[in-house]
């Protein structure tokens, strides 16, 4: 689990990084349609200032400059439309670059939530391990204690087991002794048990 939501941090990060390069491709390509803007604003203004010069002097000039003035408004108006192309496609490009921005908050947003899942997954985890490391210490010293006893029960196992070897020797020998001691005797009386 930690691993997928890693995963998908990293996922998240590359696409941040992706979408900051765009936005910061989208801000260059702005500022240069802006200098177009403003180179084609510049020679809108030139040409205006041309067009109220040849207005000024239209009285005593001839057909061909007539024609002039004519193809300098027409190219005054063409630049106009450029223009407005121009700023039309400024604003487009700045809602873009808008809207993106907002996604790369929630794109933020959403990593920091997953970077603080993790972290409290992580916590969890490591509680979880704290308290087996302690479960796994008392029920080591829990084997100790039973280790102990059993060497304990079995040192007390051998002692018994060395004084029922000493007694079965030593009853061995009384019986040898009590057969000898009838065949050259005779047979005891044998005394008889009295109850209480």
């Amino acid at each position: 689990m930690f691993l997928t939501k890693q995963k998908k941090i990293e996922h998240l990060q590359e696409i941040i990084g992706l979408k900051e390069a765009e936005i910061k491709a989208m801000k260059n390509e702005r500022q240069a349609e802006k200098k177009r803007l403003f180179a084609a604003l510049n020679e809108n203004l030139k040409l205006k200032r041309r067009v109220e010069f040849c207005d000024g002097m239209c009285d005593g000039m001839k057909e061909k400059q007539i024609q002039n003035i004519r193809s300098f408004k027409a190219k005054l108006e063409n630049h106009e439309n450029e223009n407005l192309f121009l700023r039309h496609l400024v604003d487009e490009l700045g809602s873009e670059i808008d809207a993106l921005e907002v996604r790369l908050d929630d794109a933020e947003q959403v990593q920091k939530a997953l970077e603080r899942d993790a972290r409290q997954k992580r916590q969890r985890i490591y509680a979880a391990c704290a308290k087996m490391r302690r479960q796994i210490k008392t029920q080591q010293q829990t084997i100790e204690v039973l280790q102990h006893n059993l060497h304990a029960i079995m040192a007390t196992y051998e002692q018994c087991d060395d004084r029922n070897r000493q007694l079965e020797g030593l009853t061995r020998e009384q019986g040898g002794r009590l057969a000898v001691y009838e065949k050259l005797v005779g047979e005891l009386p044998r005394h008889e048990e009295v109850s209480e």
